[in-house]
């Protein structure tokens, strides 16, 4: 193992978040609550069901909730009230387009852009770069939080997370071999624009190197590029791996994956 990879290991778990004052997940395909020590669970929704259940809850930083069911963005208030339901790009879709998700929804921390990722069989409008797609990929897409309107999208990324100005992302591209896997820019910018940051290679003395994903960056990030992050990255054993957790590249080789088996995620809201 290089000396970097232990040393950024060391700053992940050194900089954990010091107030954190609820937790926001899925538990029975319902959103629930709860006090960063597991106590005090409450559960926010009551009409999830196996057969459409919600998922990827995340925070804001004032707890306005954002969770995934079906194609739809349901938006809860920070005591759990209902706040709405947003349309996704993929709702009520023309049928020609071939499109699944939302997945790993992701609302930034000022509450105002909401991000997640679709995987595109064929038939897609990229609105960084007004760029139509009709071949295999993944995008990132981006929304706003109020009425759901798209405010840009990046081709060939998945598993979006957000720098604490909510203006910049991570951005994954967990099983390319050739380029970095992790990166990060601005949101909704052209792929193209966006910065490459490390491989799972960097990592092993003899090069090999296993699919990573599902990684965000907590709020003790305070710089911009982050070059020593407070940052939690997953490695899964297996590209057919499912990803568990919170939250969850510039390359035109990468095709649209879609998760194996996406567990209820798990986000944390630091207390202001």
């Amino acid at each position: 193992m290089r000396v970097l990879p232990l040393a950024l290991l060391l700053v992940l778990l050194a900089a954990a978040p010091a107030a954190a004052d609820s937790l926001v997940y899925v538990k029975d395909a319902n959103v629930w609550t709860a006090r960063p020590d597991g106590s005090e669970q409450r559960q926010l929704t009551k009409d999830g069901t196996p057969q459409n259940p919600f998922s990827s809850p995340s925070q804001a930083d004032d707890g306005t909730i954002v969770a995934v069911r079906g194609t739809r963005l349901y938006k809860l208030d920070s005591q759990g009230r209902p706040a709405g339901v947003l349309n996704s790009l993929l709702t009520d879709k023309p049928g020609a387009i071939g499109a699944v998700g939302p997945f790993d929804a992701r609302i930034s921390p000022d509450g105002r852009t909401i991000a997640s990722w679709l995987g595109i069989m064929g038939g897609w409008y990229d609105y960084a770069t007004n760029t139509y797609y009709d071949d295999p990929q993944s995008a990132v897409v981006f929304q706003d939080a109020a009425d759901g309107h798209p405010v840009g999208s990046t081709m060939f990324f998945e598993e979006p997370s957000w720098l604490s100005d909510s203006k910049h992302v991570l951005l994954w591209d967990s099983m390319n071999g050739g380029v970095p896997q992790v990166y990060q820019g601005e949101a909704g910018a052209d792929h193209n624009h966006m910065t490459g940051w490390f491989h799972d290679s960097d990592t092993q003395d003899d090069g090999t190197w296993f699919p990573l994903g599902a990684g965000e960056l907590n709020r003790a990030g305070t710089a911009w590029p982050p070059c020593a992050p407070a940052a939690r990255w997953a490695r899964a054993t297996s590209p057919a791996a499912p990803t568990t957790g919170s939250s969850s590249s510039t390359s035109t080789g990468s095709t649209a994956r879609r998760p194996a088996g996406r567990a209820g995620s798990t986000t944390t809201r630091a207390a202001s």
